[in-house]
């Protein structure tokens, strides 16, 4: 009985091959073309809760199986009909037949090996040892942590480098020489929710991550940055990343539903951070800062804070960034804030 729609299936994709004219096959085409939009305009009908059952098994069938694949044989069949007319005949016309028919497990025997190729791992004796950094003139590592992206120019489409890539980790292992070379970058960005809890146990763990696993611990301290960047104001779009194009002091401009928040901490410094009110009273207020921290490098981080005790969680959550910055860099001023900052 399985044996039925496997056969059904490739009677289907096969057809095209049984069209021993132009004429058949272009008919062939419209009655596949006919079913195609039958089955799309079928299920467009009804509402994604009500398709009835033989409409959704139609539909699955068709759109992500036989869609996926008949053009493979479709266009097979029309390049060897194409040779017939121009005067392939007896074995080569066989043998374009044979390339024909076997052109559809090829090629997918081609993409899955692609796949597999791409996949492939970046050299141990690279991963194995941090990547090494310059950001404006300043050294630092990085961890191979999918929560890190490294970004070398100012187009975070083509020029980002994410970690958690196997094509992207062998790309950074060749421009660095697999971790002997810096990698000059123009910012680096750490997504707090994209830390696997791996990572807590990790023999080269950072600061960082180690304060996001004693936060997970604290049901207190639920409130983190999503986002951690540094990065040179001159080396990338602001705009792409979200990061505002001036720092967040009292001369920022704000919006009609943004309001300005500081805090001061134990040593007199105030934090100041933008953020956007919502209707809803009972939502957080979602806020953003952003501050220079060396010449040529700043901070931001963005995080969802409570209203009550925003005061409180704006300087926990600067403290926190500050710490990415310091297993970043091991710099003083990412670690302790001296007097107002701008």
């Amino acid at each position: 009985m399985l044996w039925f729609p496997v056969i059904g299936f490739l009677a289907v994709i096969y057809l095209p091959f049984a069209m021993r004219s132009w004429r058949a096959f272009i008919a062939l085409c419209i009655v596949y073309l006919m079913i195609d939009t039958g089955v799309r305009l079928g299920v467009a009908t009804y509402s994604a809760d009500d398709v009835p059952r033989f409409l959704v098994l139609a539909g699955n069938t068709w759109i992500d199986f036989l869609v996926e694949v008949l053009p493979a044989t479709v266009i097979a069949r029309a390049l060897v009909l194409t040779a017939k007319s121009l005067g392939l005949s007896g074995r080569r016309l066989l043998a374009a037949n044979i390339i024909g028919i076997l052109a559809l497990p090829g090629g997918i025997a081609g993409i899955a090996a692609h796949e597999r190729w791409e996949r492939r791992p970046a050299p141990l004796q690279c991963t194995s040892k941090q990547i090494p950094l310059v950001l404006s003139g300043k050294r630092a590592t990085a961890t191979w942590s999918k929560s890190t992206a490294l970004f070398v120019g100012e187009n975070i489409r083509d020029d980002g480098r994410y970690l958690l890539s196997p094509r992207h980790q062998r790309r950074i292992c060749r421009d660095t020489s697999d971790g002997t070379k810096n990698l000059t970058i123009e910012a680096i960005t750490f997504r707090t929710h994209n830390l696997p809890t791996s990572r807590c146990t990790a023999q080269d763990i950072t600061p960082w991550e180690l304060s996001m696993c004693e936060n997970w611990k604290d049901d207190a301290w639920h409130r983190k940055p999503h986002e951690v960047i540094i990065f040179n104001p001159n080396g990338i779009r602001l705009g792409d990343f979200g990061i505002p194009n001036v720092p967040t002091n009292d001369g920022f401009q704000l919006d009609d539903n943004e309001r300005l928040v500081s805090a001061t901490s134990k040593n007199h410094a105030t934090i100041s951070a933008v953020c956007r009110v919502p209707t809803n009273s009972d939502r957080p207020l979602h806020c953003q800062m952003r501050r220079p921290i060396f010449e040529g490098i700043s901070l931001y981080w963005e995080a969802n804070l409570p209203r009550g005790k925003i005061e409180e969680y704006l300087l926990r959550t600067d403290e926190f960034a500050r710490g990415v910055c310091l297993g970043l860099f091991v710099q003083p001023l990412c670690d302790t804030l001296h007097g107002k900052l701008p």
